[in-house]
């Protein structure tokens, strides 16, 4: 009985994408704001993340996206300019995005919700704060080692492989979504089961199968069917997956 993988995650292919529209630069006399530091912020628990490009004379590239429940999105381009971005909605009230420096990253808010909010699905969310994450774990960065330690895995280099998803699961894990973590685990579980680490294999596993973590994700999954389809498959790998590390393959 093999151990189960689920398909690595890519959350464009769950999304329904906002269209985005022309985006223009915020023009004005404003006093400048501080320019945010380039690079990518993601905000706790996962659910959204930005991407900040170098500073020029014409500001800083601006993308952000963001994950809701059942599949819904947002997505935001444009330049930043002045702690504001402008995105034309093709309407007379444009969408004004704010974003300023906080404590651990940038706060994003906006002058113009109703115009913004035609940017994103109907349980989607932007605003709050995006954190500067910890080595290797904004999300671009997550998706590169996340592919490293799948080729490792598949080239049966299972402690190159265990020892990338661990220091995933270790560093980034106050902005790893459910989803993420639960990914990583079964994967990691996997493979210390192929290099015989079955107790640790276990410990893997155990905090995806909490009393506590099942509850609530039959409180989501009846609202949601997309996540129920997705979890069931992750909670299913998981159950396998300890019966494996276990000794019991059924």
């Amino acid at each position: 009985m093999n151990p189960r993988r689920p398909a690595s995650d890519k959350p464009w292919q769950r999304l329904v994408l906002a269209v985005v529209g022309c985006v223009l630069v915020m023009a004005g006399g404003t006093a400048a704001a501080e320019t945010p530091r380039a690079g990518g912020y993601v905000t706790a628990g996962g659910s959204a993340w930005l991407e900040l490009g170098e500073a020029s004379a014409q500001g800083q590239d601006f993308r952000l996206d963001s994950q809701g429940p059942n599949g819904h999105a947002c997505a935001f381009r444009g330049r930043l300019k002045g702690g504001r971005v402008r995105v034309d909605t093709g309407e007379p009230e444009a969408c004004i995005l704010t974003v300023q420096a906080s404590a651990q990253g940038l706060l994003v808010g906006t002058e113009t919700l109703p115009a913004c909010r035609g940017f994103c699905g109907m349980r989607a969310g932007f605003g709050g704060e995006y954190l500067w994450p910890a080595a290797g774990c904004s999300h671009a960065a997550l998706a590169r080692e996340r592919l490293l330690a799948l080729r490792a895995y598949e080239a049966r280099e299972y402690a190159a492989a265990a020892t990338r998803w661990q220091g995933l699961l270790s560093r980034c894990d106050s902005t790893l979504s459910f989803e993420q973590k639960m990914a990583m685990r079964n994967d990691l579980a996997v493979a210390q089961l192929h290099l015989g680490r079955h107790a640790e294999c276990r410990a893997t596993l155990a905090p995806s199968l909490t009393d506590e973590v099942l509850a609530e994700l039959r409180r989501t999954m009846e609202y949601s069917p997309m996540e129920r389809e997705l979890w069931s498959r992750l909670i299913d790998a998981a159950r396998h997956n300890l019966r494996l590390c276990s000794g019991t393959p059924r």
